[in-house]
């Protein structure tokens, strides 16, 4: 794309341009001071971050307001870097090596804005989800604190004075109207725990690298109890005998809790294996950048009746259920499809549950509800780690034999049981 500049000063063949730093793409811009000379080009940030449409208000300013603000914001930075290409062109020892010498060695970072830190820390967690979190919750924290909501398409980007503020002129003020916004917005409280927490994290490798001197404080809301979160098998069996309309996310949300509770994004993963007769198996995405475990699901006589309506034809290496991701290949658009079959899921599962007098429940409760079932049957919290994944204070899993397929199914086959009519 074609950048106008905000300033252009050329300097004994040296020329000093202002203008957005388009290198890599952003929500907002980098705004930076790029040197070029013989043919090849050096960028010196100035620490001030905007959307396109900004960028161009701010290029053509000319009186008062928030666009000629920053762009004499700006002018000073260009002129000292013009000041220090003149006087060593004077000297005859221009080079970059000597520019960025000349300008001085400032620790990485301390020129830049806080949106923009804020903006390369999410940019720098592999997982998508992960980063989407972060930059979600800066998006909240800097409209709350006066910035913009620009629509452009089918996206929304965010523009403000605020967003040239740096880290250290960060204060409780601006926490304080964060948290009034999110409560405004009714922003749900494992939402708002969600903000915080990336928020802290952000904030904590800011002082780790000497860009502000402490954390402040931080009040994170607790969450709903998840142990809350689960149906008894009484009112499973309910979902499981439901006939009306929208079975097929009954169906859904059983199929996930025959699956050993697994997240939907493993399911939506799972290929016929080398026994899948017997079998279904997977490694846990959640963990297997961490300490990978292989889960493996028993095809029950409870599971093979929705294997065989809602499933794929068994074939080594094919999708179990290719209908979750469809043809999603990037990684964002499958953490899109998995997002909006989970909102399927909640959606149609809201009325099937008024009707049935049961609590309303999600995805996610199938897990929680797997957890339970197999407790309340007395199984050892060992098996139970092993079926669901958890790699985390397994202190015995270096001493255990392994777990047999047969104790698996035999196990599994018990999730239609009411733990509470055994005896």
């Amino acid at each position: 794309m074609r950048i106008a500049s905000v300033f252009k000063t050329n300097v004994q063949g040296v020329v000093i341009t202002t203008t957005l730093d388009t290198r890599k793409p952003y929500e907002a811009y980098p705004v930076a001071v790029r040197v070029t000379y013989d043919r090849k080009s050096w960028y010196y940030s100035t620490g001030v971050r905007l959307t396109i449409a900004d960028y161009d208000k701010v290029v053509i300013a000319k009186s008062k307001g928030k666009y000629y603000d920053i762009q004499k914001q700006l002018q000073p930075i260009h002129q000292n870097i013009c000041d220090k290409v003149e006087s060593l062109k004077n000297a005859n020892r221009f080079s970059f090596a000597e520019l960025k010498q000349s300008i001085g060695d400032k620790k990485v970072g301390t020129d830049k804005s806080l949106s923009m830190l804020w903006t390369e820390f999410a940019e720098s967690k592999k997982a998508i989800k992960t980063r989407e979190q972060y930059l979600q919750a800066r998006k909240s924290f800097f409209v709350a604190n006066g910035a913009k909501e620009v629509p452009d398409g089918r996206k929304i980007y965010i523009s403000g004075r605020i967003l040239t503020m740096k880290a250290e002129e960060l204060t409780a003020s601006h926490i304080e109207k964060w948290y009034l916004h999110m409560k405004d917005q009714q922003n749900s409280v494992s939402t708002q725990g969600m903000y915080l927490r990336a928020f802290r994290a952000f904030l904590y490798d800011l002082k780790e690298k000497e860009i502000i001197e402490s954390v402040p404080k931080l009040t994170i809301p607790k969450g709903e109890r998840r142990t809350d979160s689960f149906l008894e098998v009484k009112n499973i069996l309910k979902l499981r005998d439901y006939e009306g309309e929208g079975k097929i996310w009954a169906d859904w949300w059983l199929i996930i809790y025959l699956c050993n509770g697994a997240n939907l994004r493993d399911i939506a993963g799972l290929t016929w294996g080398a026994d899948y007769e017997n079998e279904l198996t997977f490694i846990r995405s959640k963990t297997a950048n961490r300490s990978p475990s292989v889960v493996h699901i028993p095809i029950t006589d409870l599971l093979k009746p929705y294997l065989d309506k809602y499933a794929a034809p068994r074939q080594k290496g094919a999708r179990v259920f290719p209908q979750i991701l469809l043809d999603a290949r990037t990684e964002k658009a499958i953490d899109n499809r998995v997002h909006d079959f989970n909102a399927d899921i909640r959606v149609g599962l809201k009325p099937i549950c008024e009707s049935l007098n049961i609590p309303e429940v999600s995805a996610s409760w199938a897990r929680n509800s797997y957890i339970t079932t197999l407790t309340w049957h007395g199984i050892s919290d060992a098996f139970i780690d092993d079926m669901v994944g958890h790699t985390d204070g397994k202190v015995l899993s270096g001493y255990q034999g392994k777990i047999s397929a047969t104790k698996r199914a035999k196990i599994n086959s018990m999730l239609f049981d009411d733990p509470e009519e055994d005896e």
